[in-house]
């Protein structure tokens, strides 16, 4: 899933969206902090371990089809007019390679996909993503490093908030967790309204710690985008007004 897909899944409207973005003006209007929000179908493909449990789903499958392979064969001969030797193997074959595809298929859906991959796997996967993403939008080149990403991966139900060093030397990692818990809740409910509700009070929270830590100077440029960022694999998709 795509992020193009998760965004019309989630069924964001305009409206809403535009609350999210107004919230972090508002809240950066105070501060000299910089807020970005993000937001991914998956922080990587997993590809090898679906590729590696299909195998093994097929592997089990043709060692159960070679302890019956006796039936197996007297099935086959009942189909047709002149038995091959070639039947079987073919059969077999075709059984394990269909499955292998099948389960390949199957395990791309999200839910699958947390079943198959280990929990650490995924929390480092969305680690590496978030700090890629963190590079890539410019969230540690701002003025005064008061940058701060909240990075939401749907696929492994992780949030993840990398702060500048500028407030990770005033604001605690117990705060900043805080605010994960927050948006996570909202997620869990799942609609676009409860995600965009979790989003606001997030961005409020960071804007009473970042108003109090980092109080709005008289030049507050706004150097970062305020759109909710829906990012896909290898590319960055922002919602312009």
């Amino acid at each position: 899933m795509n992020a193009k897909k998760l965004k019309k899944r989630l069924k964001f409207t305009d409206a809403q969206l535009e609350k999210i973005r107004q919230a972090v003006i508002d809240a950066e209007k105070k501060s000299d902090g910089e807020i970005t929000l993000a937001l991914t179908s998956e922080s990587a493909s997993y590809a090898e371990y679906e590729l590696f449990v299909a195998v093994i789903v097929g592997l089990v499958s043709f060692c159960i089809m070679l302890l019956f392979s006796g039936a197996l064969t007297n099935w086959l001969n009942s189909m047709t007019w002149q038995p091959k030797v070639w039947q079987l193997p073919l059969f077999m074959g075709s059984v394990s390679f269909g499955l292998i595809a099948l389960c390949y298929h199957l395990f791309n859906f999200p839910a699958l996909d947390r079943l198959i991959v280990p929990k650490s796997v995924r929390a480092n996967a969305v680690y590496k993503r978030a700090l890629q993403f963190f590079a890539e939008s410019g969230v540690f080149a701002t003025k005064n490093h008061t940058g701060i990403l909240i990075f939401v991966s749907w696929t492994e139900r992780k949030v993840k908030i990398l702060a500048d060093i500028g407030i990770t030397a005033k604001i605690s990692q117990k705060d900043l967790n805080e605010i994960c818990f927050e948006v996570s809740k909202g997620f869990l409910i799942g609609t676009a309204s409860s995600i965009t509700d979790s989003f606001i009070d997030a961005i409020n929270k960071c804007g009473v710690l970042l108003e109090k830590h980092f109080p709005a100077s008289k030049e507050n440029p706004n150097e970062l985008k305020d759109n909710l960022v829906f990012v896909d694999k290898g590319l960055v998709m922002f919602n312009e007004k």
